[in-house]
């Protein structure tokens, strides 16, 4: 392994852990008005009365607190930082090949979404992360338990039900070459896609019609409503993802097909769904955790390995730095 050369597996796993540790305490430790959308969490916590207010785990965590620690506001936050943080660090630590490297994309890249905006979606994206082998492996009661985990945790996870029927088998580069093509086909089809978000609203359960009502309101009323389809990040995932199918072969195997299969969807759900930001970014970015673990991987296609990892570590830390100033998911102090 590329990043464990000079170390041993338990010098390995003692850096991970102490990662994992400074990284909860400061997500779970930052002050409240640090977080984003604090508010309307804190809102939520004194307002929950019944169990499926929200998705399950937030009434079942929120009771935890109350009865059993004291109630505390921030130990509310730390809980979740804990669960995000260490499932996601359990997750890299099997799946990854160049876990330091994994590590890093993942602080660049989800840590501040995560962590310290979407709680509910970064634990449910660390347990989608977790059961990635349970595809590979074709562990079936293993993977629902954990999509029915990540579902409780938000409803967001409930695509991982298809996920599992993605083949790991060779690609037929003719559909996936074709699939952000037809993405951004949809995309210029909204009264499609909108129809299609209206029956599916029509037909599900009322806890999931109520949050496809919302995205669809918040189209209609013209809230959240702008878009950059081709953003620095997309053309840099676009051009991240045809050279990985070009190069495949170079980097071969179950997993890593996998994972070049969900970088192709989630290029497919962020253009076909553009014309609802807020659910084309959710469902895009839940399914983007898997790059920290493809995107690392890449490294195998060069014999000489020093250029590409310096070069996911500067568009990891471009990326983390945009993200910080120009988007403010960290307040400034």
């Amino acid at each position: 392994m590329i990043a464990s050369k000079n170390l041993t597996i338990s010098h390995e796993t003692v850096i991970l852990i102490f990662m994992g540790i400074i990284l909860i305490l400061i997500a779970g430790l930052r002050p409240l008005e640090y977080f984003a959308d604090a508010s309307n969490y804190l809102n939520k916590i004194y307002n929950n009365g019944g169990i499926f207010d929200t998705e399950p785990t937030f009434w079942l965590i929120n009771q935890f607190n109350q009865l059993l620690l004291g109630g505390k506001e921030q130990i509310f936050f730390l809980i979740y930082a804990a669960l995000g943080v260490s499932i996601k660090i359990l997750a890299i630590k099997k799946l990854s090949l160049v876990p330091l490297l994994s590590i890093y994309l993942y602080i660049c890249l989800y840590f501040l979404l995560h962590e310290m905006a979407q709680i509910r979606v970064g634990v449910a994206s660390a347990v989608f992360l977790l059961a990635i082998p349970d595809i590979v492996n074709k562990n079936f009661k293993s993977y629902l338990l954990k999509t029915v985990i990540a579902i409780a945790f938000h409803y967001s996870a409930l695509i991982m039900i298809v996920f599992y029927f993605i083949s790991f088998k060779k690609i037929n580069k003719n559909i996936y070459y074709s699939l952000p093509i037809l993405g951004l086909i949809l995309a210029l089809a909204p009264n499609f896609i909108f129809s299609i978000l209206t029956f599916s609203a029509s037909i599900l359960p009322s806890m999931l019609s109520n949050k496809i009502i919302m995205y669809l309101n918040f189209s209609k009323d013209g809230i959240h409503s702008d878009i950059h389809i081709f953003n620095i990040y997309i053309v840099s995932l676009l051009i991240i993802y045809y050279f990985s199918l070009f190069n495949l072969k170079k980097f071969e195997s179950k997993l890593n097909t996998l994972l070049v299969k969900f970088l192709g969807l989630q290029l497919f759900i962020f253009f076909a769904f553009s014309c609802m930001p807020v659910f084309a970014w959710r469902l895009s970015e839940f399914i983007g955790i898997s790059l920290v673990i493809l995107i690392p991987h890449l490294i195998f296609i060069f014999k000489q390995k020093i250029f590409p990892i310096m070069f996911i570590i500067v568009w990891g830390g471009v990326y983390f730095w945009y993200v910080n100033v120009n988007l403010n998911l960290i307040v400034k102090f």
